[in-house]
């Protein structure tokens, strides 16, 4: 019971035996028994024990597969010549970037040449072109002056009439202060006239109202306070008249609409001849702008002209014919061992002409059963065992493929798994691989069925001295497919317990299937 860490698959096979032995044994009893005998005792002496023990309890899964290169690349040509020189054979080891073999470039040489004499050429064009925007640029630059004068005159222009302009709604302010100030004094003097008109016209309509609330009569006091307010109220009428004539109220209104209208008109002028300026200004600036943007463009195209002249040098043109003459020479792109070589000097390959896979980062590749990928997870190690030495190496789940994939003779999902190391591990071979789930170490094990559980825990039962079982109560930690770990106070290693906890059930059952037969027979 010490290898329980032997892969699921063998253990099921081991309790599977033990099940099938204990039921060939009942079995055994009765065949080997005479009609008759006492088949209970018979029955009830058979009972198979196992004992608790300490070791691994361990979750895993069996996969089988095979060794590959994790880094793997095909030297392949894209031009369709012939190999003029093959610098490897199979088996030999390559760095990145060791020429495997190289093709025939004659033709592609004689292209350079001549493409060299074309760029000579298209060079000499580009001085033209940059040479004639210089020239542009003198005469933009010209052109610029000429249009800056012409401006600046229509500005200055503008801006003396609109000086003259400021000066005469200026001068023309003292004599508006001046008009406003008589025809404001005049008001003052003939307000206070209307206002006292305007208190007389209240009083009078005061004294007749009392005077008609009072009876209306000509000979009551209200008649002749009546009397007395329309006398003042004629009075202060008169009052009014006169301080108009007096303070010559309406020629000193018209003066002073006559200087305000003046002054809107001069000042309405004055902005008019600010919107010109702005105007011309506003004018000049765009003209100026217009200039530089024709400029800065004539200078954007020299610097681009001046640019593909001095930089030019064919190097678009000749990318492609440079890029060609570089493939001419197959180089590794990955280091490893030449595992397949296909041209021969003289041959025209069409395809990949050798291949190259790593000997140092090695990948397993296995299919892992619909029902246990669940359990899968990519970091979980993996104990992987080589099949004609059994020496283990561990490895690490690199990739598990989301879909299922189908053969012909298996079906589940494709699983790779980084080798930690490469050691007697080479591609191609076959080897087996152990997917841990979980793992826990020195603890006590017994098989599940001799474990019950019920709301109390779990039970085993003991093997006491005297041969009898009792029941004892433990503490069920963790568990897998097969096998429990258990603890409690009086559990120990190397205590025998009842294998199937449920033997009495077992018993009973075979014992009435062999009542029945008896009775049939």
């Amino acid at each position: 019971m010490k290898a329980l860490f032997l892969k699921l698959k063998n253990k099921k096979i081991v309790v599977l035996i033990i099940v099938i032995g204990l039921v060939c044994a009942i079995i055994g009893v009765k065949s080997f028994m005479p009609k008759g005998s006492d088949n209970q005792g018979a029955l009830t002496d058979i009972k198979r024990t196992v004992t608790i023990e300490r070791g691994t309890l361990k979750d895993s899964i069996d996969i089988k597969g095979i060794i590959k290169s994790e880094e793997s690349s095909s030297v392949t040509p894209t031009l369709p010549a012939k190999v003029m020189e093959l610098n490897v054979k199979v088996g030999d080891i390559v760095k990145k970037g060791d020429v495997i073999a190289v093709l025939d470039n004659s033709s592609i040489k004689e292209e350079i040449e001549k493409k060299k004499k074309e760029i000579g050429e298209e060079k000499s064009n580009l001085k033209l072109a940059f040479d004639r925007l210089t020239k542009q640029q003198e005469e933009a630059a010209q052109r610029k002056n000429d249009v800056i004068n012409e401006q600046t005159r229509l500005v200055n222009q503008a801006q003396t009439a609109y000086d003259q302009a400021v000066r005469n709604a200026s001068n023309y302010t003292s004599t508006l202060n001046s008009a406003k100030g008589n025809f404001e004094n005049a008001k003052i003097e003939v307000e206070k006239r209307r206002n006292e008109l305007s208190n007389k016209e209240s009083i009078l309509q005061q004294r007749y109202t009392e005077w008609m609330n009072n009876g209306g009569t000509d000979s009551s006091t209200g008649y002749t306070e009546y009397q007395t307010a329309k006398a003042e109220l004629e009075a202060a009428s008169k009052e009014f008249e006169n301080a108009k004539n007096v303070f010559n109220y309406d020629e000193y209104e018209k003066n002073y609409n006559t200087a305000v209208e003046q002054s809107n008109n001069l000042n309405q002028t004055m902005t008019e001849a600010k919107n010109r300026l702005d105007n011309s200004k506003n004018d000049r600036d765009k003209a100026i702008k217009s200039e530089d943007k024709n400029i800065q463009d004539l200078n954007l195209q020299a610097l681009d002209a001046k640019k593909k002249w001095e930089t030019y040098n064919g190097s678009d043109a000749l990318k492609e014919l440079d890029k060609k003459m570089e493939e001419s020479v197959l180089k590794a792109e990955t280091s490893g061992k030449i595992t397949e070589l296909k041209v021969t000097v003289g041959s025209v390959p069409k395809e990949s002409i050798a291949t190259i896979e790593s000997v140092d980062k090695l990948i397993m590749e296995a299919t892992v059963q619909a029902y246990d990928i669940a359990k899968v997870k990519e970091g979980q190690k993996v104990i992987i065992t080589n099949s004609t030495n059994d020496k283990q190496v561990e490895g690490t789940i690199l990739r598990v493929s989301p879909t299922a994939t189908t053969s012909e003779n298996t079906s589940g999902f494709l699983v790779q798994i980084k080798v930690s190391a490469s050691d007697n591990l080479y591609v191609g071979t076959k080897v087996n691989g152990e997917i841990i789930i979980s793992e826990k170490q020195n603890v006590l094990t017994v098989p599940k069925d001799a474990v019950f559980q019920d709301d109390e825990g779990g039970h085993i039962k003991v093997q006491g001295e005297d041969g009898e079982f009792k029941d004892m109560l433990v503490t069920v930690v963790e568990q897998n497919e097969f096998f429990v770990e258990i603890s409690g106070k009086d559990v120990k290693e190397g205590l025998e317990v009842l294998a199937v906890y449920e033997w009495d059930n077992l018993v009973n059952n075979q014992r009435d299937k062999i009542e029945a037969e008896d009775n049939v027979q």
